[in-house]
């Protein structure tokens, strides 16, 4: 038996120009609409693009603290490996086991909550910076707060 191999050429997918752009302009839509509607109706739009670029920010700096909560607890299970190790290699050879001390220590302090705790803190001071920041009310050409 030959076994027969085929080839089939992927089509290119062609978009059009006005799908993408309406595709683009309610993606924009949705995130603005997600993000800045619990600062409620009575917030004007640069308002709630302040409050959504404030919320961007916190949300680079958790990234960044997983980033380092992640290398510290690599770090950490690595000195404990090694700790273990050595441990071990003392057990083998002492006379009493107490020469050895206590080689663990707990590597699962929640730097992750501890991240998300911060990030929550963040976004609501963000919120709460928007909603006090004073609107102009071009009618009357006076300043309103809301909030």
């Amino acid at each position: 038996m030959s076994s027969t191999k085929l080839f089939v050429r992927p089509q290119r997918l062609t978009v059009q120009r006005s799908g993408l752009m309406a595709g683009v302009t309610l993606l924009s839509l949705f995130l603005l609409g997600g993000c800045a509607g619990p600062l409620g109706p009575g917030a004007a739009p640069e308002q709630q693009l302040a409050a959504i670029r404030c919320i961007s920010d916190c949300q680079q700096t958790k990234d960044a603290c997983v980033e380092d909560a992640r290398y510290d607890y690599q770090q950490c299970q690595a000195g404990y490996s090694s700790s273990f190790h050595n441990y071990r290699g003392c057990l083998a050879s002492a006379v009493d086991r107490n020469d050895c001390g206590y080689p663990w220590w707990s590597c699962a302090e929640n730097l992750y909550g501890y991240c998300t705790n911060r990030y929550s803190d963040c976004e609501r001071a963000c919120r709460d910076r928007a909603l006090k920041v004073p609107i102009t009310d071009q009618s009357r050409q006076i300043n309103v707060f809301n909030g």
